[in-house]
This record gives structure tokens, sequence and C-alpha cells, in this order.
């Protein structure tokens, strides 16, 4: 039992366990603020890093191939430029998070998709979904905290017939899919129309902010053929991709927004972090070398006669008596010198003195010379080294 207590505490072993808990405990935290820029996305959602037939991963793999290289965005902050930026806000609406977005962004030329299909989980495969049917009816879009968009969404009825409009300069014949939806309603301007909706639109309050309002020209379901593969990416060209393109999945919830976690592991701050990381580690490595011996307690009154003098001393040192007791102090020498050294009975006074003379110490120095400097000392320095002079006496002629 004693070898394998032993073996347990080694503290090599114990140092190995608190060391891999830091690591632990730093990884978790990084990947815990990092988290949102590591998920897949495979949720079936309608945005750019879906696989689903709702997706957009699709049309960034086919501007890919063009050559135009799209970005996806998770950051609240926008990098600047002037690409466009395509918005996927979920079925369920956005609110304000739309808005606050809007404003991210600038001045940027905008595309805001909205969702067609009312979607579910398929139960076989992960990542697909099942399509239940389409959303209709009137939706809310919050653009900024003056304007908040009430448009009609609806399947039009000339399901085949082509849409036509000038979107930013370029005029675009568009062949909408098998149940095309278009919107309509106030405090927006048409840009491609079949006659029964608005197929894109530009906002009157931002003219740099358009919404899409059949989803399947763009989503991987709707541009599965050639034909409409290269209609998406006609229309994305007069949407001025060439100058960039992104797609912002925040409204999808994949943003990483702004935590001081994530602060904390991002420069500049990623210095500080360090710094604070390495003198906790020599905190913890200090706890494990002494540097003395360890302090111990002591009793604020110690016990025993030593402790009882020591006190006593402290005492009259603190009092500025120590002169008072020089006489005091050189009886009592006299006396033990005269019971040690066997001084003749009846001898007192000046003649016990007298007697004592007879002795002197290593370096000639009789008891009436000490004994008489003691008497003259004033300080209590003085005064102690004179006593201590004496005490010398006593040891040298009693060979104590």
């Amino acid at each position: 039992m004693s070898g394998d207590s032993a073996r347990s505490f080694d503290p090599r072993l114990i140092g190995a366990v608190i060391v891999a808990g830091i690591v632990a405990f730093i990884a978790f935290a990084a990947l815990s603020a990092f988290a949102p820029d590591l998920r897949s996305g495979r949720d079936g959602g309608a945005h750019a890093l879906s696989r689903s037939a709702v997706s957009y991963s699709a049309l960034a793999r086919i501007l890919t191939d063009a050559g135009i290289t799209p970005t996806i965005l998770r950051a609240d902050a926008v990098p600047p430029g002037q690409g466009l930026v395509i918005l996927t806000p979920p079925a369920g609406g956005a609110g304000d998070a739309l808005a606050d977005r809007l404003d991210a962004i600038g001045d940027r030329p905008v595309l805001i998709v909205l969702p067609k299909w009312r979607t579910g989980l398929s139960p076989e495969r992960g990542g697909w979904v099942q399509r239940s049917g389409l959303i209709t009816g009137n939706r809310q879009l919050r653009i900024d905290d003056n304007n908040i968009l009430t448009l009609n969404f609806r399947q039009t009825q000339r399901s085949v017939a082509p849409t036509t409009g000038v979107v930013r300069g370029t005029y675009l014949t568009l062949t909408p899919s098998a149940q095309p939806v278009a919107i309509s309603g106030g405090d927006i301007t048409s840009l491609n129309s079949n006659g029964d909706g608005m197929m894109i639109a530009s906002v009157n309050a931002r003219p740099n902010v358009m919404i899409l309002a059949d989803a399947d020209l763009l989503n991987n379901h709707g541009i599965a053929t050639d034909a409409h593969a290269q209609q998406a990416v006609r229309l994305m060209l007069a949407l001025g991709v060439r100058q960039g393109v992104a797609f912002d999945v925040s409204l999808n919830g994949y943003g990483s927004g702004r935590s001081l976690l994530r602060l904390a592991f991002t420069p500049p701050f990623l210095s500080l972090t360090l710094c604070l990381l390495f003198a906790g580690l020599l905190a913890l490595w200090s706890g494990f070398i002494r540097f003395g011996p360890p302090w111990r307690d002591v009793r604020a009154v110690a016990l025993g006669k030593a402790a009882l003098i020591a006190n006593g001393a402290a005492l009259i040192v603190q009092a500025r008596r120590v002169p008072h007791f020089a006489e005091r102090y050189a009886l009592s020498v006299r006396d033990a010198a005269a019971r040690r050294l066997h001084a003749p009975a009846g001898l007192d006074g000046d003649a016990l003195t007298a007697w004592l003379d007879r002795f002197v110490d290593t370096r000639g120095q009789k008891y009436t010379e000490l004994s008489g400097a003691l008497m003259t000392a004033r300080t209590g320095p003085e005064t102690v080294a004179r006593a201590a002079a004496l005490g010398q006496w006593r040891k040298d002629v009693v060979r104590d």
C-alpha cells in the first residue's frame, strides 16, 4: 500500500495532471470563443454554408469556377469594398438584426433573398430537407429605425412567363421556376417583373438594397440545370459581383459576434492574454518551489522561564530603566563570586569587596574597577556593555 501511495502522489504525475488541465482549459476557452467560425453550417438552412436544396452553396461554387471567389461573412465588422453582399434571412424573420446588419454593411450593394419554401429536416439524411409548401402572405422587413417594409409575397399566375427589367443598368430576361413567386407593396421599385408582381425590387429609402422574391433563381434546387445555372451567373454579373461577392450568414445564426473571450484571443489583446498566462504559470511555479524556510506561527506570549525573563528584560528596556539596575547587578555578581570562591565568613560590604579585588580576570581587571565603571553608566547600551564586562570577570575568576 505504501508503494502504491507513493507512486500515486509522484510529483511528476501531479505536474503532468496540472499541465493537462491548464492546456484543456485554454483549448476549451479558445474553442468556445471561435465556435461560430468552426461550425460547418450543414443544418439544412437557406444559406451559403448549407448543402440542402434551399441553400446557396452551389451558387458559391459556380461563381468560384467563373473566377469570382465569394467570401463568407460571419463577423460583425464588414470589410470595405464595392462588391455585392447577399443576405439570406431565415423564414422566421430577422427582426432588428436585419436593420443592424444593413447599417454595418453601409453603402455596398445588398441583395436580400427572401425564403421561399417551408422546409423540415429529412429524417433519413442529415443536412437534407423536405419541402412542405410555399411561404406566402405579408412579411415585414425592418430596413432601418425609420423604415419597415410590408411586402405581399404570393405565387404569380403567369407561371411560365419570363420576367424582364433593368437591373443596375443591365437588361435581363429571366425564366422563372416552375412555381414562381413575386412581391408587391409600397416603398419599393420594380427592377424585374412579369406583370403579376416584382421578381426583383429596390428599396426606395435605400436604393443600394435590393430584394429577390424568388429564391429558386439562386438556390441549389433552382439552378440544378445548366440553363438556370447560366441564368444565375448572368443575374450575379448584373448585380456587380465582378467587384466581389460575399454571402452573409450572420442572420442565420453563424455570426461570430463580439465577446470578451473572443477579444482575448485576437490581436491586439492576444499579447495581453499571453502575458497574463505567463504570469499565471510563474505564480504556479512559485507554489512548487520554496525560496526559504517555512514560516511558522509563534505564540504571542511564549511559555517557560526563559520567555518570562526575556519578556521582563524587554519591558525594562522599553521603560528605559536599564541604568537603574546597575547597582543591583554589581551586588549580585559580588555575592555570586563570593559564594563560588568561598569567601571567609563574616566579610561584608567594603571588606568583601576588598577581598574580591585579590582576584583579577584574564585582562587584569578587578571587581572594584568594573563595578565602579558600571555605576557611572548613564545610557542603556553603555550599561549593558559594562555589565557584560563585569559578568565576564565573574566567569574568569570562578572559571565557569
